[in-house]
């Protein structure tokens, strides 16, 4: 097996503060960056569109804006579905958070609900997305 994919693997079973701990080492700070560039554009993004972008009074089926926040959903949703899992040794429970979450994301029409899902969205999608560059770094070398 490609050692690449084996390190990719070894990140999505590790746990939640196993991957905080990695995407903060000072030998992964690059890898971090890019991470949270990477990762935490699709929850801001998503944000913006489906607060600022989408006409509701139209059919949603009919609006790429709502394709994008459809696709911005499902992105997230899968790492912060996989964390919750570790978090909470609870597929419900996982499930329940991302729901939760990333509904408070894109419907809440409380500003600071909405935005407190967008920075724990951020920080999740960010931190995963680092320590996988980290460790998939670090295969390479």
């Amino acid at each position: 097996m490609n050692k690449s994919i084996a390190n990719i693997k070894v990140s999505k079973a590790s746990g939640v503060v196993e991957q905080v701990r990695t995407a903060f080492k000072p030998s992964h700070r690059m890898a971090s960056v890019i991470g949270f560039l990477l990762g935490g554009l699709v929850p801001v993004t998503t944000y913006v569109v489906a607060h600022y972008e989408i006409d509701y009074a139209s059919p949603l089926y009919l609006q790429l804006s709502a394709v994008m926040v459809l696709g911005g959903l499902l992105y997230s949703a899968t790492t912060v579905f996989s964390w919750g899992k570790r978090a909470f040794a609870s597929n419900s429970k996982a499930l329940g958070f991302v729901v939760l979450t990333e509904g408070a994301l894109v419907v809440s029409h409380i500003v600071w609900l909405s935005l407190f899902a967008l920075a724990y969205l951020v920080m999740i999608n960010g931190i995963a997305t680092g320590c996988t560059l980290a460790l998939d770094h670090k295969s390479k070398s």
